[in-house]
Parts: structure tokens; C-alpha cells; sequence
């Protein structure tokens, strides 16, 4: 086999049509699609029966873990990954195959993601940032996170390194990344593969990417800032600078920041008082500079009808 492609899923069965067909559409030979449900409660079994894909039913409650499910499970000599709200390009995969087959030094191939709103238009610009690094990129990968849709690995690679971190419940794609980095030569194809759908809970219960968000945020900021703090007390010949970890630092509190006042923002117009005070809250806490200097922030902030 060459490439298994990794599917984790959670009461996603009206979105994952979408991604399931997005890979099949690959047209790679000896390519086969695993599908990992994590104790879904819909019928999430019944739409992957339609398609020629492996369905693995699991009980971990956690996205690294998922992942590893499938990883271990996998045949392929290189494994992809997509999640279940996201979609491939065309002609996603073959060109990074290509890469790995010519170049057996090279551990990952990973490129850029498109960031759309819940129905795939394009919503901003793509990431991580052009130009692409190669070669050992660990301080690269630490300030602009890569989405695993993008990245094609070779499965050794993933088994020496120890797969996902488990424990977290966010970032463990940042995490995984660095590890990789660290490990071997990383390639890049300077272009979008994939389209990353924002706000996909809304699609399935509206609202849903409203309530409680600001505890989400809450959860994931506090996930990738451990393991941030984990990356950079590493010393080898990657390590940060002192400056540049402050630097690092604050740039990803002010990007949660800024990703907390919209979220505000929208609570608010949607007349969530308290999520939108709960998140406004949070941004301060994180950052307060940061919060002081978005206008928005003031706005809202002096608004009572909106927040307070």
C-alpha cells in the first residue's frame, strides 16, 4: 500500500460526505481511506458504508489519540491526514508523493491551506505563510501552524517520533509538526491542497459555534500554550532565542485575542450577553495590551446593550 489517509470524526455525518469524496476523488492507486469514529451518535457508520473505506469505531475522546487509531491501523508507506469538515484540492496528493519517492531523505511534505467559511468561500489569506521553510523548520512551524490536511509523512517516520500527543485537545498538529521538523528534512509545495472549513459546528447545530465558545477558546489557548512552553525549553540546534520566544509568545496571544473580540463580536450581535462578556473577559486576561489596542474591544466594551 502506498498512501492510507486518516479520517478522524465525531457526529460529523453531514460534513464528512463532503471530505470522504474529496479524497476519493484522489485517483491514486493503492490509496486507501481509514475512517476513525470517536463514539459518534449519528449515523456516521451508515455514510461511511456507502464508500470503499475502512471503518474503524473508537472510544477515545481526544484528537491525537483518534489519529494514532488510524496511524496504527494504516498499510500505507505514507500517511495523510483530513479532517472531517475539510476538503482536499485536486490533485492533492500525487505531487507530494512524487517528492518522497524521489527524495528518500525527506520525512514530510506539507503545503498551504485555504481558510474558508463554513460553506467553503475563501475567507482571508492561506497559511502557514509564503514562503514555505524546508529543511528543519522548527521555529518556522512554532509561529505558523500547519494544518494536517496539508501534510503527507512517512508512516516510519510518525511510528519513531510516537504519533499525536494524546493528552491535548488542541494544537496537537503544532505539535506534531516540530517533532517532524526536528526528526528529519521537511519539503514544501508552495501552494493551498486543502480548504479548511471555519465554524463547522454551526453548520451542524446553528449557534452551536457561538455557545460556549469562549470555553473552547479558553481550552484550546491553554493547550498550545503548554506546548509551546514544552518546544521551547528544548535546547539543540533549533532553539529559539530569548527574544525570539517573547516574540512568539505574544504574537499568538494577540492572535487568540483578536480571535476572541470577533468572537465577541458576533455573540453579541446574536444577543449572548454573557458569551460575549465571558469572551472579552478572556482576551484581557490573556493579553491586555492587545485587548486595549482593538477597537473593537472599546466598543463593545462600552456597548451594555451588547455585552455588559
Amino acid at each position: 500500500m502506498l498512501v492510507s489517509t486518516i479520517i478522524p470524526t465525531h457526529n460529523r455525518a453531514s460534513l464528512l460526505v463532503q471530505a470522504i469524496e474529496s479524497v476519493l476523488a484522489q485517483g491514486v492507486e493503492e490509496h486507501e481511506l481509514i475512517v476513525v469514529d470517536d463514539n459518534s451518535s449519528d449515523n456516521t457508520a451508515d455514510i461511511v458504508s456507502r464508500y470503499p473505506a475502512r471503518y474503524i469505531r473508537a472510544e477515545s475522546g481526544k484528537p491525537g489519540k483518534t489519529r494514532n487509531i488510524g496511524i496504527k491501523a494504516a498499510q500505507g508507506k505514507y500517511i495523510a491526514m483530513l479532517d472531517d469538515d475539510d476538503l482536499w484540492l485536486e490533485n492533492r496528493l500525487k505531487p507530494a508523493i512524487d517528492i518522497l519517492e524521489k527524495d528518500e531523505t525527506a520525512v514530510m511534505v506539507y503545503a498551504q491551506t485555504q481558510y474558508c467559511n463554513g460553506t467553503f468561500e475563501k475567507r482571508g489569506l492561506c497559511f502557514p505563510a509564503a514562503p514555505l521553510e524546508e529543511g528543519h523548520p522548527v521555529k518556522y512551524f512554532l509561529e505558523n501552524p500547519v494544518s494536517v490536511g496539508a501534510m503527507l509523512i512517512r508512516k516510519t517516520a510518525l511510528e519513531q517520533i510516537g504519533g499525536f500527543d494524546e493528552q491535548t485537545s488542541a494544537a496537537e498538529d503544532i505539535d506534531l509538526a516540530v517533532r517532524i521538523a526536528r526528526y528529519g528534512k521537511c519539503l514544501a509545495i508552495q501552494e493551498p491542497v486543502a480548504l479548511l472549513r471555519a465554524f463547522s459546528e454551526g453548520q451542524v447545530d446553528p449557534g452551536k459555534s457561538l455557545r460556549g465558545g469562549s470555553a473552547r477558546w479558553a481550552k484550546r489557548y491553554h493547550d498550545e500554550m503548554e506546548i509551546l512552553k514544552r518546544h521551547l525549553v528544548v535546547k539543540d540546534e533549533y532553539s529559539l532565542s530569548r527574544s525570539q520566544k517573547g516574540s512568539l509568545i505574544r504574537k499568538r496571544n494577540g492572535w487568540y485575542v483578536y480571535q476572541l473580540i470577533e468572537h465577541a463580536s458576533k455573540a453579541a450581535a446574536a444577543s449572548m450577553r454573557d458569551e460575549a462578556r465571558a469572551a472579552l473577559i478572556l482576551a484581557a486576561k490573556i493579553s491586555p495590551l492587545h485587548a486595549a489596542r482593538n477597537k473593537k474591544y472599546w466598543s463593545l466594551l462600552l456597548n451594555r446593550t451588547a455585552a455588559f
